[in-house]
């Protein structure tokens, strides 16, 4: 934890068996990805969780404060 007010939202940890989870109908080719492919799907994915989150994140607060 940070400063007072300020807490981590882990958000995920990528690996190639929860990529193969999410889509077993492409398990061959998820085994074959390199390390780099995976790192670049991680970091599209974190991309797009930061968006929706953000969403998220200001529809809690209003909700909240209002």
């Amino acid at each position: 934890m940070g400063q007072s007010g300020e807490y981590t939202v882990t958000l995920f940890q990528l690996s190639r068996e929860e990529l193969t989870e999410a889509r077993p109908d492409l398990k061959d080719r998820i085994q074959n990805l390199k390390d780099t492919d995976i790192e670049a799907i991680a970091l599209q994915a974190e991309k797009a969780m930061q968006d929706i989150y953000r969403m998220v994140l200001a529809l809690t607060v209003a909700s909240y404060v209002q």
